[in-house]
């Protein structure tokens, strides 16, 4: 992750960051303290049968170069069973969007909503969660909308399926924090034979919202041996997906290591590398964790 460093480097030195100041955004809102961006026309993507059944296009929210989200409207070639859907997913761990954690549903928020870090959960048994594309739900596509046809009925699902404007919630890493945003779009479903996505205009929060990255050791990570020597076991208190990080005393990544999906458990390698300070930071759907270790 390219602004990566100075975050580990600061980890480091203090242990784990202290919040400096809560930010959030409201939906809809475009606050001076925000860039706002309206997409003049309307980025319209359509997927309809007969034609064109799939369309993928992209959204670089920070104007860098990088695409941060992928769009993409989809229809089955069949038309029985078929289905239609509104797809979007991050193209990278510096893009976050808010989701449900146990579906494949993007959460949808409403004009006036305030987007941030903490909010509220309305159903304790299907927590909603920030996520990136090492943390978004990994058993299939995240969806807008979907509608389906089969021998089983008719099925639709996704918070967007009313084809009324909806707000999605995103936040960007900035340095050592999150720039909060939001993203106007609607979607219009044609029963299972076409889909439109409509990306209205969208907004991003200039300030930048420091968050704590509290020891993994206090949230039941397990890391031994202490110190460390040629191998070092990072064990999670239940099974996850994200990943492993290892940086030096300058923020320098040395080591990134996936989470793998059902594991508990992750090995590294350390035998290359030099006595010392290192700084550990584990990234998954349920936060960020950071241990600091030294190695023999």
């Amino acid at each position: 992750m390219r602004q990566f460093l100075p975050f580990c480097c600061a980890l480091l030195g203090a242990g784990f960051l202290q919040p400096a100041r809560a930010q959030s955004i409201v939906a809809g809102q475009r606050p001076a303290t925000a860039t706002y961006v309206d997409l003049l026309p309307d980025k319209v993507l359509t997927a309809q049968r007969p034609g064109t059944n799939t369309v993928t296009d992209l959204l670089d929210l920070d104007a860098d170069g990088r695409a941060d989200l992928q769009l993409n409207a989809y229809v089955s070639t069949a038309s029985f069973p078929s289905d239609a859907e509104a797809r979007l997913a991050p193209l990278h761990d510096d893009i976050a969007i808010y989701s449900n954690e146990q579906t494949p549903q993007i959460v949808r928020f409403a004009a006036q909503d305030v987007i941030q870090q903490n909010l509220p959960q309305p159903n304790p048994l299907l927590p909603q969660v920030w996520v990136s594309r090492s943390t978004i739900y990994p058993y299939g596509s995240s969806w807008l909308t979907r509608v389906g046809n089969n021998p089983a009925g008719n099925q639709s699902f996704g918070a967007w399926i009313d084809g009324q404007d909806g707000y999605l919630g995103v936040r960007l890493r900035s340095g050592n924090g999150w720039r909060y945003g939001w993203v106007r779009l609607q979607v219009t479903t044609q029963n299972t034979s076409g889909v439109i996505i409509t990306v209205k205009d969208y907004a991003l929060s200039n300030i930048v919202a420091l968050q704590a990255e509290p020891a993994a050791r206090l949230h039941g990570w397990q890391i031994y041996p202490v110190p460390a020597t040629s191998q070092l076991t990072v064990q999670a208190p239940a099974a996850t997906t994200g990943r492993v990080q290892l940086c030096d005393a300058l923020g320098r990544i040395l080591l990134t290591s996936p989470l793998a999906p059902g594991s508990t458990r992750q090995q590294l390698d350390l035998s290359g590398l030099a006595t010392g300070v290192y700084g550990l930071r584990i990234e998954t759907a349920a936060g960020f964790f950071f241990q600091r270790l030294v190695k023999q």
